[in-house]
């Protein structure tokens, strides 16, 4: 499982998943030259043993030569998948907005 960074995360998400009966949980984790999104599942309806298993995402995106990164995670699941949405902000320029992306993961893997 990922070990998110020591610094905090910004813009955590969580929520209960009645189909699965976990709790699930999102959260952004940006620096100067980096942009990851953690995504942690509890191993089951009780999310006090921080027991859980973790993903990370890159989502640094590259596009004519600007960096771009991930914020304001959004996060919804269902019977089958996880779907973690975000906004994307250039790197060092909070005001150009490139758009939008939406990540959809299977609960099987």
């Amino acid at each position: 499982p990922e070990t998110p960074p020591p610094n905090h995360g910004v813009h955590p998400k969580i929520l209960f998943d009645k189909h699965s009966d976990r709790f699930f949980f999102v959260s952004i984790f940006n620096d100067e030259t980096s942009s990851s999104i953690y995504v942690a599942v509890s191993k089951n309806s009780d999310p006090r043993p921080l027991e859980w298993n973790a993903m990370k995402i890159d989502s640094k995106i590259i596009m004519d030569e600007k960096e771009y990164q991930a914020s304001y995670p959004g996060l919804a699941v269902d019977e089958e998948a996880i779907y973690i949405t975000t906004d994307f902000f250039e790197m060092g320029n909070r005001t150009n907005f490139l758009g939008n992306r939406l990540w959809i993961l299977n609960k099987n893997n």
